[in-house]
C-alpha cells in the first residue's frame, strides 16, 4: 500500500474501531512504516476480522494487529509481489533533499503520486517556503 492509503487506515479504520485511540507523531510513523508492506484491501479486512473477533472494545497489543496483518494481508508470491520503486523528493529551494525518495508500489497511478506529492509540497511550504517536487520515472 502506498503511505496515503496507510494514512487512509490510521484514520479511518484504526481510529474508527477504537475511538479513544490517540496517534502522536511518532505512532503515526511506526504503523505508517509497518502498514505500507501490506495489502491495503486485505490489511482493511484483517483489522476488521481483529476488531469483531475482540471479547473487549479496547485498543489491542500492536503485537496482536500485526499478527492478524501478517496471516491475513501479506500478498504471497508470484504475480501479486509488490515491485517498490521511488516515486518523489522534496527539495529546499536550494536543490538539497529535504525529504529522501518516497517509495510505492510500481502499479500506483501518476494521479495518486502527484496527490501524495502536493500534499507533502504543500505542508513543507507553509513551515518554509520554496520547497519543490523532483518526480521519478522509475528506480
Amino acid at each position: 500500500m502506498t503511505e496515503l492509503q496507510a494514512i487512509d487506515i490510521i484514520d479511518s479504520v484504526f481510529k474508527a474501531h477504537w475511538t479513544t485511540w490517540k496517534f502522536p507523531v511518532n505512532e503515526t510513523k511506526f504503523w505508517m512504516r509497518r502498514l505500507i508492506r501490506f495489502d491495503y484491501d486485505l490489511a482493511v479486512k484483517a483489522i476488521d476480522n481483529l476488531y469483531e473477533s475482540q471479547d473487549q472494545q479496547r485498543k489491542p497489543a500492536p503485537a496482536s494487529i500485526l499478527r492478524a496483518l501478517r496471516r491475513h494481508a501479506t500478498i504471497k508470491g508470484g504475480e501479486d509481489r509488490i515491485e517498490c520503486i521511488k516515486l518523489f523528493v522534496i527539495c529546499q529551494s536550494d536543490g538539497r533533499r529535504r525529504f529522501f525518495p518516497f517509495s510505492g508500489p510500481a502499479g500506483t497511478t501518476a494521479r495518486e503520486i502527484e496527490g501524495h506529492a502536493l500534499q507533502v509540497c504543500r505542508a513543507c511550504n507553509k513551515k518554509d517556503p520554496g520547497h519543490f517536487i523532483n518526480y521519478f520515472v522509475g528506480d
